[in-house]
């Protein structure tokens, strides 16, 4: 009976086994871990979910392909090279992700019970994500190699590693990555977070045994002393007093009363509560040996031994205060009003009004977040204004937007963006009803609409300069603007009547046509503010 045979039959009757209890195991682990949210964002549970999920995953894919090989004889590595590839992939990729997810677990538990800040910030759940990102990505790309160089050699019908550089590279490695570090790194850190747990421990227990001293080496008739600490204080006939000294007995217990207050009324303003603190102190003497040097004669020096001693205070006790405050009437905010405004194009107060009246429940704080206003702001208006916030929100974002800005297609994206499709097709059919209205005016009632682009491109010293290049671009010809030259002898009107000019003179005059002619001399934000006109 050979030890290969013997191999075989262990495989063929304990390999079921070990597949049934390693699945079952690892499928429990998986479902703890995952079914609890506490689990997922801890890092070092997080670790060992990733290790159940790649141990499942081998011992079901590589376990099962070993019993099917070396219980039963169906080795599918000898007959298909692709399987020959995969399989070593998986066994490769797969073992060592579980190991190394386990080492990472380890380590974690060191960081989270080490006595250090900055180590235990290291145990951090977003860095527990990236390292898992990081270590699949690692071993998936080196163990392409794997697939590189496992093949069904002719003549042979096994599956062998083809390269010679490789196949001497595999030992060591097998050695080193999966056999011996692995269990270092688990000793280790193992061993130095038993051994933190184990200081942890024994500060407690120093702290606790401090503080029964305290309790206990009291004497009877020892002064002690009523203090109070944090925004309490006592008052006693109308005098503030913050140390009350009594004296301890047995026999004869110390009773106190007294009225206690808030010292500063506006600390700890979002408590429903002023806390503090009553403390007991007491006061002890320490008595210490000191050597003292006396002369003699005969230049002789003598030593004695003499004591000194010196107070110290030491906190016995301390007993948390709460006094509830005192609820005082809501002020009922004064109703603010927004000064008028001018308003541009279509956007008018008696639009915003109707778009306001339009909007459901919290329609209108999705839409102030969508044109970019802080929730600080949005809260705010509804504070100053109630049932009217909806509008003012509107009013204030039209104040706050830049003139050069598109505000109508800034707020037609908005609406579009809380789904309310309905308003912004309302604002297009608006604009292209007002653009019709435009174009079937007499001259004079256009010159009276274009006033105030008028108005804006005169008050800027840029476009007064170029006002010759600005008549040339608005098809002037040089007789009329010689004649406007001569007329009107500052630039501010030359600018001006050629831009009646063109308004009175051309059949094709619109606020788009003025703004894409300023847009051609360089003033792109002239440009969309005169677009926000129209």
């Amino acid at each position: 009976m050979s030890l290969l045979y013997i191999g075989q039959q262990l495989t063929c009757y304990l390999g079921p086994f070990i597949l049934i209890i390693g699945i079952v195991g690892d499928g429990i682990n998986i479902i703890v871990f995952s079914s609890i949210r506490s689990y997922r964002t801890n890092p070092c549970t997080f670790y060992f979910l990733v290790a159940a999920v790649f141990n499942f995953l081998y011992i079901a894919i590589c376990l099962s392909s070993r019993i099917a090989m070396n219980g039963f004889g169906y080795d599918l590595t000898r007959i298909s090279i692709s399987w020959c590839k995969i399989r070593w992939f998986i066994v490769y990729t797969f073992g060592l992700c579980t190991l190394t997810f386990s080492c990472l677990a380890t380590i974690d538990q060191y960081f989270v019970t080490s006595q250090s800040a900055y180590l235990r910030r290291l145990s951090n759940i977003k860095w527990a994500h990236r390292i898992t990102i990081i270590v699949i990505i690692l071993w998936c790309l080196h163990n392409i190699l794997l697939l590189l160089f496992y093949s069904i050699p002719s003549g042979t019908m096994a599956c062998t590693i083809t390269n010679s550089i490789f196949a001497a590279y595999i030992p060591p490695f097998y050695l080193i990555f999966v056999c011996a570090l692995p269990v270092i790194i688990m000793a280790l850190f193992g061993y130095l977070a038993y051994r933190n747990i184990q200081l942890t421990r024994a500060l407690s227990e120093q702290q606790a045994d401090r503080q029964l001293v305290k309790m206990t080496l009291i004497q009877v008739g020892q002064l002690l002393e009523l203090r109070f600490r944090g925004n309490v204080l006592p008052i006693n006939n109308n005098n503030q007093h913050s140390t009350i000294p009594f004296a301890f007995n047995t026999n004869f217990p110390f009773f106190f009363e007294t009225n206690i207050s808030e010292i500063d009324k506006y600390c700890q303003h979002l408590s429903s509560c002023y806390y503090g603190y009553i403390q007991i102190y007491s006061k002890r003497k320490h008595y210490q040996n000191v050597l003292k040097d006396i002369d003699k004669k005969k230049q002789q020096i003598d030593t004695v031994k003499q004591e000194s001693s010196h107070e110290n205070e030491s906190c016995l006790a301390e007993i948390l205060v709460s006094l509830p405050k005192v609820s005082k009437e809501v002020r009922i905010p004064i109703e603010k009003t927004l000064s008028t405004f001018t308003g541009e194009g279509i956007l008018t107060s008696s639009l915003f009004r109707d778009m306001s009246a339009s909007l459901v429940g919290d329609e209108w704080r999705w839409l102030a977040s969508c044109l970019g206003m802080t929730n600080i702001r949005i809260e705010a208006i509804e504070h100053d204004y109630h049932n009217d916030a909806p509008y003012y929100m509107l009013l204030t974002w039209f104040k706050r937007v830049p003139r050069s800005s598109d505000k109508l297609l800034t707020l037609t994206h908005a609406l579009v963006s809380i789904n309310r499709w309905d308003l912004a097709q309302e604002l297009q059919t608006i604009k292209d009803e007002q653009r019709h209205e435009q174009r079937t005016l007499s001259k004079d009632q256009q010159l009276k609409l274009f006033r105030t682009p008028f108005n804006r491109i005169c008050q800027r010293d840029e476009c007064i300069r170029i006002w010759k290049q600005l008549a040339r671009e608005l098809m002037l010809n040089n007789e009329e603007i010689q004649r406007i030259e001569g007329q009107y002898p500052s630039k501010h009107e030359r600018c001006l009547r050629s831009l009646e000019h063109w308004a009175l003179n051309q059949t094709l005059v619109d606020i788009p046509s003025l703004a894409r002619i300023i847009r051609t001399l360089g003033f792109k934000s002239l440009a969309r503010e005169i677009e926000n006109m129209a």
